[in-house]
């Protein structure tokens, strides 16, 4: 199976990432990985906040890339 992206979307901050994420519907999500790409002026508490919800929606996989 090729990669897909099902959407990229840019976020002013990863609070209205987290949000919208709770909202999406996202089928088989269990076979999905999420990739989140972020700055270097992501503070650690909310990059862990974002990466929970993450996990707790069920994806596959999380990938972090930071962006400089």
């Amino acid at each position: 199976m090729k990669n897909k992206s099902i959407g990229t979307k840019e976020y002013r901050n990863l609070t209205d990432f987290r949000e919208e994420l709770n909202l999406m519907e996202i089928s088989d999500i269990g076979n999905k990985v999420a990739l989140i790409k972020t700055t270097g002026e992501t503070k650690y508490g909310n990059m862990l906040d974002a990466l929970s919800v993450v996990q707790i929606r069920g994806f596959k996989q999380i990938s972090v890339k930071r962006l400089k």
